[in-house]
């Protein structure tokens, strides 16, 4: 959900989280649907919480340079603030007070929830975050997005309230370029092209991993993972089984595949940060077709291997790929 449709990708429901009226309907919706709620994650934009906010912009003149709109002194917003500045910051204060009601709930709830922003982003040190880790402590990991499959080494700070994202607390390993960091100045528009806004959407890496960690608290919980079919209907007799038992599927509605999509799953053990154009290389070598249905992080340790692949090249890590016996479609990278 966002206020605005310009950078979803996908349906989004709209939601103005300063408005209190928007909120307070989001939290009743929530409530509603306890019954199916598992997990929330909440990204804060942190724009006026950048601690990129201040430094010179090559080629921007003096008077248009990005000014600092908060200090760790004070995190809620610099004093003598006015116009554009105070609306800003005063909306952004909107949304971390939001951020820290919709965690509240989910505590309370007993809800999966978790924040992401940078970690040198000031947004942790406001009034509602030094609230909300007196109210829960939670736990927290530090990565860098380069080894999420971003482009840059952004370090990111991800708060969760259960201990289930330590396996995500990777940092560069410095074996790989990244994009700069310099932002650019428009001339022509008179605007900044910030390279922040190129890393605002989640590599899909670091999606594939937290559904991972997600999917495994859950079952940890006791959370019933449906197969197929004959699963389905043993979990629960609803109206579309009925009618699909007959012969007769309602319009709009969808249950599991009778056969598996694929022919057949195999498991790779590679480094965190595996090449993209290796990866490319080693689903060619597959059926047409072939995709990376999971990922999952793990710790030395965690695994075994098979004895006839576990060689000398191996085992010195010289080889990129080794076959994993277990976690059928998993695709398993070695921290």
């Amino acid at each position: 959900m966002d206020h605005t449709t310009k950078r979803s990708t996908g349906l989004i429901t709209i939601l103005d989280l300063t408005k209190e009226e928007d909120l307070n309907f989001l939290l009743d919706f929530l409530k509603a649907e306890l019954n199916v709620l598992v997990y929330i994650h909440l990204a804060p934009p942190c724009g006026t919480a950048s601690a990129a906010r201040g430094t010179p912009v090559p080629g921007c003149p003096p008077e248009m340079q990005p000014a600092p709109l908060r200090t760790k002194e004070f995190p809620n917003g610099l004093p003598g603030l006015s116009g554009l500045n105070l609306l800003k910051v005063e909306k952004a204060n909107a949304l971390y007070r939001a951020t820290f009601k919709i965690v509240q709930f989910c505590v309370m709830y007993n809800v999966l929830v978790s924040i992401e922003n940078p970690l040198n982003s000031l947004f942790w040190l406001t009034e509602p975050m030094v609230e909300l880790f007196e109210m829960c402590e939670g736990f927290r990991v530090v990565f860098d997005s380069c080894m999420m499959g971003g482009q840059r080494d952004k370090a990111t700070l991800w708060w969760c309230n259960r201990p289930i994202s330590s396996p995500l607390a990777l940092r560069c390993s410095r074996d790989h370029p990244h994009k700069n960091w310099t932002p650019v100045f428009d001339k022509t528009n008179k605007r900044f092209n910030f390279p922040t806004a190129e890393e605002a959407a989640y590599p899909e890496i670091l999606c594939d991993r937290v559904a991972n960690l997600v999917d495994q608290a859950l079952q940890h919980c006791n959370f019933t993972k449906l197969q197929n079919l004959e699963q389905q209907i043993h979990h629960q007799r609803s109206t579309a089984t009925n009618s699909n038992l007959m012969g007769l599927l309602p319009r709009g509605r969808k249950l599991l595949p009778l056969v598996s999509e694929f022919q057949f799953y195999s498991q790779w053990l590679v480094p965190p940060h595996f090449p993209a154009d290796d990866l490319d290389k080693l689903l060619k070598s597959f059926l047409k077709g072939a995709r990376i249905v999971n990922r999952k992080l793990m710790h030395g340790g965690d695994f075994r291997v098979c004895d006839s692949v576990l060689n000398d090249e191996c085992s010195s890590q010289k080889s990129k790929c080794i076959y994993v016996n277990g976690f059928a479609g998993n695709f398993t990278e070695l921290q």
